[in-house]
């Protein structure tokens, strides 16, 4: 046996004596390294497999081995001396000092154990019994387990131990086949672990490398994604009952993605408690959506009252709102806001709502926010206005807390003349209502549908279905055309820019010119929808040369 000196201590390299199976002697570095368990090789070898080799003929002096032992390179030196055999483990970066050759070696297996040190999925080798030799830092993170308590060891320890299920190693040995299986960690991920076998030249099993992969984040992400196909099937199923029920009356119907957007919006609205405000120019189908809130949502079982504040005097607001004052009690009770409460109630035209009702509609929401901690029912408040709400704060005429308390959501519908394509749906749509109304058959010409979508409609929805109905009254063929359009629209046609019927007649040139200006314009506002000169020719049925010529007609008209 060596005597323990400082000398041995201090040494560099690592010294190692074996008497057989039991270790004699470690130095410092092997005592550091090893971390203690240096009794036998028999114990030595579980722990660090690769030591296998100092089993091998001992009885005389061998050529080096070279050992990898927990990522580091040993060149291995035995020396027989008496009973025992000295080993001497000197670093790769020790022996390279001494052989040049050995440096880019040494520097090549550096790379390639940071490199899967490094690599994020995790990377698995066992020998060919079976043993664990290595993992990487990725195995560690996957699986939760570290690596010092299991190389050596069977694989079959990280399933018996529950770290992993089911376990690859062995029937990739025993098949000498690739293999893929989704396992299950000991904290529930989901692991894909893929295992290739390496074979000797005999044939057998010698290395068995393992990559997993953690899954769990992109089957979570797997299921929200089923989750959401289900949710817009959903909501496509829901689009397309509100398109059946509401094409009795075709105020809500739609063929714009804008306003698919807008009652996808309101469907969302309508399964919470939450006020809205639903703006909107007037004729636009408001009132048809804030039915459409009501009729979704949870309360659609329950009493819904609507109250319009257009034209009433503010005393007969506030007793409709409010209720009639009792004069023993001095307490106002039995208005529309009491007997809904628990429902819906719709407020109509809130632009016009008067300053003390206002004010005391504040009040009442604010008081019933306290009353509702008592338990009392909610009510859902869904309102409608025309004007723009934001200008009637700067300028004082809405009040701000009230404003607030109401405008929770908030939907805008833009008027008519923004869709191009609900011009023409809504008109297909009117006509076949009509056609079976009046127990008639007629059709739109295209040119026609291009004269209905330049029109202005300053009313709206509600002005188309009337011009629609109109036609379908009026015209006596089966096919109306464009002049048919102009006919019944002439009667309501939007006064010319600078046009006066107090400035007596005008002039040839007057006429042309105002003529032009007013073409040109209605071709520049399709124009400026479209977003192009081509995409609006498709819009319009108008020839993209057209376009362009009545455009530069109206630039000559305005600089002659």
């Amino acid at each position: 046996m060596l005597p323990e000196s400082n000398a041995l201590d201090s040494l560099p390299f690592g010294v190692l004596s074996l008497r057989g199976e039991d270790i004699t002697y470690a130095n410092r570095l092997l005592r550091s390294f090893f971390d203690g368990g240096l009794s036998t090789l028999d114990a030595l070898i579980k722990r660090y497999p690769e030591l296998e080799e100092l089993r091998k003929d001992t009885s005389a002096k061998k050529s080096p081995v070279w050992l990898n032992v927990n990522a580091t390179v040993f060149c291995v030196v035995r020396t027989p001396r008496g009973e025992e055999v000295d080993h001497y483990f000197l670093p790769g970066w020790f022996v390279s000092d001494t052989a040049p050759a050995l440096e880019a070696l040494q520097a090549n297996y550096d790379d390639f154990v940071e490199i899967f040190e490094n690599c994020f999925d995790g990377i698995y080798v066992a020998d060919g019994e079976g043993r664990t030799l290595w993992m990487n830092a990725g195995f560690e993170r996957c699986y939760g387990l570290s690596a010092r308590n299991f190389l050596g060891r069977d694989a079959s320890t990280l399933e018996r131990e529950g770290y992993l299920d089911p376990l690859i190693t062995w029937k990739i040995i025993t098949t000498k086949k690739r293999q893929t299986a989704l396992q299950t960690t000991k904290s529930g991920r989901k692991v894909l672990a893929t295992g290739i076998p390496l074979l000797a030249p005999d044939g057998t099993v010698r290395r068995v490398i393992i990559n997993s992969h953690d899954t769990t984040e992109l089957i979570e992400m797997q299921s929200k994604l089923t989750a959401a196909e289900r949710e817009i099937q959903n909501y496509q199923s829901e689009l397309q009952e509100i398109r059946e029920n509401t094409a009795k009356d075709g105020e809500l119907f739609w063929a714009s993605d804008e306003m698919q957007e807008i009652v996808r919006v309101a469907m969302r609205i309508a399964r919470t408690d939450a006020p809205v405000i639903i703006r909107g120019p007037s004729g636009a189908g408001k009132r048809k959506l804030a039915d459409l809130v009501f009729r979704y949502s949870k309360r659609s079982r329950k009493r819904v009252i609507r109250i319009s504040f257009e034209g009433l005097p503010e005393p007969a607001l506030l007793t409709e709102l409010f209720g009639r004052k009792d004069h023993k009690s001095g307490q106002r009770g039995d208005g529309v806001l009491d007997r809904a409460g628990g429902g819906t109630l719709i407020l109509e035209r809130i632009e016009q709502m008067p300053p003390r009702v206002q004010e005391r509609l504040s009040n009442w929401l604010r008081e019933e926010d306290g009353r509702l901690r008592s338990g009392r029912a909610k009510l859902r408040l869904i309102s409608t206005c025309s004007a723009d709400l934001g200008a009637l704060l700067a300028e004082g005429k809405f009040r701000e807390d009230l404003f607030y308390r109401l405008n929770v959501a908030h939907i805008e519908i833009p008027p008519l003349k923004e869709r191009l394509a609900d011009i023409a749906g809504l008109a297909q749509h009117f006509l076949g209502v009509f056609c079976k109304k009046y127990e008639t058959s007629k059709s739109l010409e295209k040119s026609a549908i291009t004269r209905l979508t330049m029109w202005p409609w300053p009313g709206n929805v509600r002005e188309l279905r009337t011009i629609v109905e109109r036609l379908v009254v009026m015209q006596a063929g089966t096919r109306i055309t464009a002049k048919d359009v102009d006919k019944v629209l002439s009667g309501a046609e939007p006064e010319a820019k600078g046009f006066d019927g107090n400035n007596g007649p005008l002039s040839s040139e007057e006429i042309r010119r105002l003529v032009n200006d007013f073409e040109a314009t209605l071709i520049r506002q399709q124009v400026d929808h479209a977003g192009s000169i081509r995409k609006a020719a498709t819009a319009t049925g108008i020839s993209v040369s057209t376009i362009k010529r009545k455009l530069s007609s109206m630039k000559e008209v305005r600089t002659g």
